[in-house]
């Protein structure tokens, strides 16, 4: 049992944790022999010592100073349920707790393969991603609590493989799709299994599954009309900045073609356009007109 709860982890679940080999047949049939002591205890002279919620029995009664003690039960919490083992059961018991962290990135898909483990518990972190379709492999699996995290995508249909299955949660994530179907031992499971996740639909969260695509449907023709808007506003602001420029090429082009000539004589410079086929002149005059004219004056 790894019970790794509430404290402050962070990262991702490594990819390694399939290297974990708690749970196997046999493998902790003479581990606990010598592996808790108890000394000057009033309860071990009862017979029975507690640690926790976990329950020992004394089998060495020669001394009170130091005791073995034999595991024969234990209780593991996990979804607000509790589940009792005792006696040779405990020794094919094994859970893996992780949550109340800040755990982030996906599942690995290797935790599929830790196949003997029984209880698993990764709910309130902030894991992303999908569920992994390998989590099928941990055909042991009694309970699954993978709620109040950030998980997305569709259940995986192979979690009705997982028969031994009595408590799953995937409450308040970003799921969406159909549940599996509801037969067998997810025909127990009640709506707070799932609730949270706006987009499932079907059996115990009591959505039906079509009105959801018709919600989905009327979401796309929206965008589509969004497009269609966004698409004649901006052909609109683009004839009117064509229009505002043509008019002013055609303005300067009329202005200019009305010039037709510039002359320059003894008296000064005539301008002479027209406008509506009728001429007119503008006159001025020539530089250094004033003194000859003044020398005339003179003379």
């Amino acid at each position: 049992m790894v019970d790794l709860s509430r404290n402050r982890f962070s990262g991702q679940i490594p990819k390694c944790i399939n290297n974990i080999t708690f749970g196997q047949p046999g493998l902790y049939n003479t581990i606990y022999d010598d592996v808790f002591s108890v000394w000057g205890s009033n309860d071990a002279e009862k017979g029975v010592v507690t640690y926790g919620n976990i329950l020992f029995q004394v089998y060495d009664m020669t001394t009170t100073k130091q005791v073995n003690l034999f595991l024969v039960g234990m209780d593991f919490v996990t979804n607000k349920k509790v589940n009792s083992y005792k006696g040779n059961m405990v020794n094919y018991m094994s859970g893996l707790d992780l949550s109340c962290n800040s755990l982030g990135g996906e599942i690995p898909s290797e935790l599929g393969e830790v196949e003997w483990i029984h209880a698993l518990n990764l709910s309130h972190n902030q894991i992303i991603g999908q569920i992994p379709t390998s989590i099928s492999g941990l055909r042991q699996l009694e309970s699954l609590d993978l709620s109040y995290n950030n998980l997305s995508g569709s259940l995986p249909l192979g979690l009705v493989e997982l028969t031994f299955l009595e408590c799953f949660s995937v409450a308040y994530n970003n799921l969406s799709g159909s549940v599996p179907n509801v037969k067998d031992q997810f025909g127990t499971f009640v709506k707070n299994s799932y609730e949270g996740n706006p987009y499932l639909c079907g059996g115990q969260t009591e959505k039906n599954c079509s009105s959801m695509k018709n919600i989905d449907g009327d979401d796309d023709d929206d965008d589509d009309r969004m497009v269609e808007t966004t698409s004649e506003e901006w052909y609109e602001e683009v004839d009117m900045s064509a229009f505002w420029a043509a008019y002013i090429i055609f303005f300067l082009g009329v202005f200019i073609s009305s010039w037709r000539c510039l002359e320059f004589n003894e008296n000064g410079w005539t301008l002479i356009w027209s406008h509506n086929d009728k001429f007119f002149s503008t006159r001025g005059p020539q530089p250094g007109m004033e003194k000859i004219e003044k020398r005339k004056s003179k003379s």
